[in-house]
């Protein structure tokens, strides 16, 4: 029982870094916030973001085409499917795929192993080094939401707030962040 025990935080960070849209950026910050060991939750989240990689490659090559042949999808995907075309492709033209690792690596979500999987397949990208661009994005990713976790999270024990709090604060910034970066892709479409 104790072996479980001691797996079970980490096996539900695990499930937090599944998740599309949150990934890494989800899953380091419940770890830290709720004072299990840096080093642990960055390994363990790095490594399961970085598994997902060749998966959603494979998803993307067996069931892709087919699933947007399915009208209620194309409609709900569809617009997303064309943001996620245009701002990796300015990031791929421009910088090539150290562009594409810097896209994955902003560690804001959205940004992450799933949409660099998609713009790499939406744009024709090679696999393999695509692959080791989203890889080495990730990795970045982690050690800067880490280090952004820790710094957070020390700072709200300094003010008294405690994990609660300090995980409270953190999903009220990043859904700012979130709201603000909606809103400023709103105002370039309207110009």
């Amino acid at each position: 029982m104790p072996l479980l025990e001691t797996v079970a935080p980490y096996l539900k960070l695990i499930l937090i870094t599944a998740l599309p849209y949150i990934e890494l950026r989800g899953g380091i910050p419940v770890g830290i916030g709720l004072g299990m060991d840096p080093i642990w939750v960055f390994l363990v989240c790095t490594g399961a973001n970085l598994l997902i990689i060749f998966p959603i490659f494979l998803f993307l090559d067996l069931a892709f085409e087919r699933l947007l042949r399915i009208g209620w999808i194309e409609r709900h995907i569809g617009g997303r499917l064309e943001s996620v075309r245009r701002s990796g492709r300015r990031a791929v033209e421009r910088y090539g795929l150290p562009g594409l690792a810097a896209f994955v690596a902003i560690p804001l979500p959205g940004t992450g192993a799933y949409t660099g999987c998609l713009a790499a397949y939406l744009l024709g990208m090679e696999r393999r080094r695509a692959q080791a661009a989203i890889a080495l994005g990730v990795v970045a990713a982690g050690i800067m939401v880490t280090l952004g976790s820790l710094g957070f999270f020390s700072a709200a024990r300094k003010l008294g707030l405690g994990w609660i709090g300090g995980i409270t604060l953190l999903v009220f910034v990043l859904a700012a962040v979130a709201y603000y970066h909606s809103r400023r892709k709103e105002g370039r479409r309207s110009l």
